[in-house]
């Protein structure tokens, strides 16, 4: 029984110790001027997915929402067009950007920085039509 307690320790030690992540990824971007750099997660709803960035003390959060133009899941690195989430630019306009292989879909993006603390007042900035890209 002793011998099996011991074993059992070992085994739950390494495991935990196998299970540490040693290599921490970075997202570093530039937000009006203000250098923003967080670990970015990746979180995937359906053909959609987002890269989400937070940080704390004072709260920001940093969301950009990827799609693809076919409806398939973004699997690979590339360069996507930043829309406007609410008024998106005009469906020729969209696929004439596609056409020119640029693009490998679009993005919109959401900036929250908490301006009075404690989470009393936010500055939120929205992503616009102003062909730029992530």
């Amino acid at each position: 029984m002793k011998s099996f307690l011991i074993l059992s320790g070992l085994l739950l030690t390494f495991c935990t110790i196998h299970a540490q992540e040693t290599d921490v990824s970075t997202m570093t971007v530039m937000v009006n001027g203000t250098e923003y750099k967080t670990e970015p997660r990746r979180i995937r709803i359906g053909q959609y997915g987002y890269i989400t960035g937070n940080k704390i003390s004072p709260d920001k959060s940093l969301r950009i929402w990827l799609a693809a133009y076919d409806g398939t899941e973004i699997k690979e690195p590339g360069t996507y067009l930043i829309v406007d989430a609410y008024h998106p630019d005009t469906r020729e306009n969209t696929e004439r950007a596609y056409a020119t292989g640029l693009y490998k879909g679009l993005a919109t993006v959401k900036y929250v920085e908490e301006t009075k603390s404690p989470r009393m007042e936010y500055h939120v900035g929205m992503s616009e039509n102003n062909l730029e890209t992530v």
